[in-house]
Order: C-alpha cells, then sequence, then structure tokens
C-alpha cells in the first residue's frame, strides 16, 4: 500500500509515515523550566534509507525540545489492541517498521523524562500543582529515578504579618510604591535573636585565673630592674654595684 500523502521528494514506493504524539512535559533547560503541551507530529522517511530509532530521536530533537538532563522515551502504539510497548533500540525500531511495512504507517507515542541521577529543579512544586507527578502520563511508564530533590528546611518560627507595618514613601506622591518596616522584618524573622545571641557568646569571654600569692611572691623575688638611661650591660650591673 503506497500512502497518497507522501512529500513529493520521497518516491511513494518507498514511503514510511511515522504518526507521533508527544505527552506534556516541562523542559529543564538548565537556566529555567519551559513547559510544552501535546504536541502531534507528522514525520515521513525513505524506507530504503535505513531509518532507525537514532535519527528518529534526531528529528524530534529538531521540532520540540528537552534539557541535557532529560531523554526522550519512545513507545509503539498498536490502535486497534490499545496496547504500547517501549522501543529502546535501533533493531527493535527497525523490526516495527518491516512489520508495518504492508501500510506503511506507524505510531509512536513519546515522553520527556528525567535520566537516572538527574532531577529536575522546581518538579516537584510545579508538578505538585498541577497534580501531575512528573508530566508524564502514560500508565506504563516505568521508574526513571527520583524526579524530586530532598525537601528543604523550614524554619520553625511564624511571621506574625499583624505587627508588621506599611510605610508610606511621601517622596512618591502617592504612588503605590511602599515599604516594610525594615526593624519589625528583621525581628519578625528571627535575625534579631540570631545577632544578639551571636552577641552574647562573644561577651562570655574566658575569665583571667588568679595567681596564687606564692607564684606572685617568687615572680616579685625574680624581677631585674632595669633602668633605661644605663649604659652597663645588664649582666654587668650585679658585678660593679
Amino acid at each position: 500500500m503506497e500512502p497518497s500523502d507522501c512529500p513529493i521528494w520521497i518516491d511513494p514506493g518507498s514511503a514510511f509515515k511515522v504518526v507521533v504524539k508527544c505527552d506534556a512535559y516541562k523542559a529543564n533547560l538548565e537556566y529555567g523550566m519551559l513547559e510544552f503541551n501535546v504536541q502531534n507530529h507528522v514525520l515521513w522517511f525513505d524506507g530504503t534509507s535505513g531509518y532507525n530509532l537514532d535519527r528518529f530521536v534526531e528529528e524530534m530533537a529538531s521540532k520540540t525540545i528537552w534539557g541535557p538532563s532529560q531523554q526522550l522515551l519512545v513507545w509503539a502504539v498498536d490502535r486497534e489492541s490499545g496496547s504500547e510497548w517501549k522501543v529502546a533500540r535501533n533493531d527493535q525500531f527497525c523490526n516495527l517498521i518491516q512489520a508495518r511495512w504492508d501500510v506503511r504507517e506507524l505510531y509512536l507515542s513519546c515522553e520527556v523524562v528525567d535520566k537516572d541521577g538527574y532531577s529536575a529543579f522546581g518538579s516537584c512544586a510545579a508538578n505538585a500543582s498541577s497534580g501531575n507527578a512528573s508530566g508524564v502520563t502514560h500508565a506504563h511508564s516505568e521508574a526513571v529515578g527520583d524526579s524530586c530533590s530532598s525537601p528543604q528546611t523550614v524554619p520553625d518560627y511564624e511571621v506574625d504579618w499583624a505587627t508588621l507595618t506599611i510605610i508610606a514613601d511621601a517622596d512618591k506622591d502617592g504612588d503605590a510604591t511602599f515599604l516594610a518596616d525594615e526593624n519589625d522584618l528583621y525581628e519578625a524573622f528571627g535575625f534579631k535573636a540570631a545577632d544578639d545571641a551571636a552577641e552574647t557568646a562573644v561577651d562570655e569571654e574566658t575569665p583571667i585565673p588568679v595567681i596564687p600569692p606564692e607564684l606572685q611572691e617568687e615572680m616579685r623575688d625574680a624581677e631585674i630592674l632595669v633602668d633605661d638611661n644605663c649604659d652597663t650591660p645588664v649582666s654587668l650591673r650585679g658585678l660593679t654595684q
């Protein structure tokens, strides 16, 4: 069966159509997260050109984007039975093409996930709010490592926002530009208590030990009187007196 809607630059006798659905995901671009909705693509290739999984991933990278800490997972879809199975090697991809050569059409489903050992920045909070734990909607998705970093330690103090004062800046002439009282913020967030504790620790210096009376007497007996105006060497003073 020759596809009737293949591009003009491909021989219809060897043209093969790949219909791709890519699930919604967040691309981790190292400098920030970029959200993508569900994407649908149609790819064509010449069946005599040795098309494989690597070339398919390259073509997908030209149509969408994912971060260096992420990877594209590919699943073959059987539209008649609704079953899906993972395609992870070039030989598996080529076997799919051969099995579907009579209809010259293959349906694939893709998802972008974190590589093993990587964690998408901000993926925990962002995905929790959307109700999707990893941006993957497939029920068959395999575990690819912990996608959430360790939770941050939350300070155990509470801020009484009712005690904070909003001070209008008279120079702004009524503009909606306000500053919070810095002293109140300084105290409310616990910085004052921390600084006071540090100052207390500095003030608590080690006391100077008391010299016993007998040791003081020995020190007085060992004193050597020195006259800065005398030219006689100290070592000879006892002989010249």
